[in-house]
């Protein structure tokens, strides 16, 4: 089935949040079938700490419907000058979706079934929040030239950290992960409810299809993200003919890097990634010292603040137990104080 197919491809790529995927996916389904409705094809707030995969999500339906991220439309309700907050928000996103009127206009840009990002709800100034509520309502909107714009086949999808202190605090400081039983899951949720008719009104969130939190991720979440970087990096090497091995000392190093800090999501994990594991394969590939044929494993030894890079001698297969030799080591290391 469709919806199948579609829960798959997010779920590959959106880690540990699966009411948010399924969420989307009914609202993508109900959208492919024509049934026809008032407003955009889905109006969803996404409410959670950072690096939990909110803009992620956002990114990753764009480019399944779409095939490139690039069509993701995204405005920041931060943003907007003194005078007119509303209309230099829009004109972030509403050329995209005018329609053909008896004045000369560019084609819409947007596709159908487009994805509309709004970020940072919370920082929105009231005036904008209200225009936004008429427009969520109707799904249509005027230009400042007078052309009429139209989000009927769009996906409006709203960001804000608003709760992060209650999810993150839920549970004694234990945070309120994708695992929490059913009652406290219960609790957070009616406690960032509450917060958010506070901030925005009950006629807002009346607008909302859903109203979606966004979990703390877990260990098994951030594992598996780990999991998805290395598949994308052994696949780019071995497209080189490179090999790559990282061994479980290295994976630790890499996740307690990662999980330093819960208020930043993934977002540690990937960086730690990027600088300690990509970017001195990325030195080794640019200065000639990794080449085709080789293979490179990647260990760490305990107290070190960087990760070990070796390249086994010709004919190893095995690898190595610890404190044994496993071939030539690579003059390469990228300590936390280099990146300081």
């Amino acid at each position: 089935m469709f919806s199948d197919m579609l829960k798959r491809q997010l779920e590959q790529e959106v880690v540990g949040q699966p009411r948010a995927v399924d969420r989307l996916v009914r609202a993508v389904t109900l959208a492919r079938s024509g049934i026809p409705r008032q407003g955009p094809l889905g109006i969803f707030l996404f409410m959670g700490p950072s690096g939990t995969g909110k803009t992620h999500l956002a990114r990753v339906l764009t480019r399944t419907l779409h095939g490139e991220e690039s069509r993701l439309v995204v405005a920041d309700m931060a943003s907007g000058i003194e005078s007119s907050p509303w209309a230099s928000i829009i004109g972030q996103i509403a050329p995209l979706f005018a329609l053909p009127g008896p004045t000369p206009a560019a084609p819409a840009a947007a596709p159908p079934m487009s994805v509309v990002l709004l970020e940072q709800l919370e920082k929105a100034r009231p005036e904008v929040v209200r225009r936004l509520a008429m427009v969520l309502e109707t799904g249509q909107f005027l230009l400042p030239d007078r052309r009429r714009a139209s989000l009927h086949n769009t996906f409006v999808i709203m960001t804000s950290n608003l709760c992060e202190r209650q999810i993150l605090d839920e549970g004694h400081g234990i945070g309120f992960r994708a695992d929490s039983d059913e009652n406290e899951r219960r609790r957070v949720f009616e406690a960032c409810f509450d917060a958010a008719s506070k901030q925005w009104g009950a006629d807002f969130l009346g607008r909302l299809d859903d109203f979606i939190i966004f979990h703390r991720l877990d260990e098994a979440s951030l594992e598996a993200i780990l999991d998805r970087h290395l598949e994308r990096l052994t696949a780019f090497l071995a497209a080189r003919g490179i090999g790559l091995e990282v061994l479980a000392p290295a994976r630790r190093f890499l996740l307690g890097k990662g999980s330093q800090d819960a208020r930043c999501g993934a977002r540690l994990l990937v960086r730690a990634v990027t600088w300690h594991l990509e970017f001195p394969i990325a030195d080794l590939l640019a200065s000639g010292r990794l080449l085709p044929q080789m293979r490179v494993v990647v260990d760490h030894r305990e107290a070190d603040k960087h990760l070990h890079f070796v390249v086994p001698e010709e004919g190893a297969v095995h690898v190595p137990g610890p404190g044994e030799p496993v071939g030539r080591p690579i003059a390469v290391r990228w300590d936390d104080a280099a990146l300081a």
